[in-house]
């Protein structure tokens, strides 16, 4: 009788651990097709807007995507922190946005974080640069 029921346990016991052991947390989000400036040339004119696009892909879904931008040069330029919540809940977005640079922005190299997270709190990142030029 000890036999039997030690044997039931056991097999209670791996398919337990076979159910958890296969179960597995959502991917981290996926961000593809990204581009910074018309035709991705990298490069904004001052006073000008500033093409940003991307296709995401998110198995726990989309909660928020974050653009940050800084100046890499001497001295103090322009930056921005922005916070889309408008693809909460997706699974797939295309994000495509045409951010205000401003006429007075300094000239020089920008560097640029594009973020995503996801419900889960699954967090991807993708960077570039860019030039901001005379119009």
């Amino acid at each position: 009788m000890k036999k039997g029921v030690l044997v039931v346990w056991i097999a209670s016991l791996m398919l337990v651990t076979g159910f958890y052991g296969c179960s597995k947390d959502p991917a981290k989000p996926v961000i593809t097709d990204f581009e910074i400036g018309k035709d991705n040339i990298h490069i904004v004119e001052q006073g000008d807007d500033l093409h940003i696009e991307a296709r995401i892909e998110a198995e726990g879904k989309i909660d928020v995507v974050i653009v940050e931008i800084h100046f890499e040069g001497t001295g103090e330029g322009w930056e921005l922190d922005k916070t889309y919540t408008e693809f909460k809940g997706l699974k797939n977005a295309h994000f495509h946005k045409h951010v205000d640079v401003p006429a007075d922005a300094a000239l020089g190299e920008y560097h640029l974080h594009f973020k995503v997270r996801d419900q889960e709190g699954n967090e991807v990142k993708v960077e570039g640069e860019f030039e901001v030029i005379e119009p």
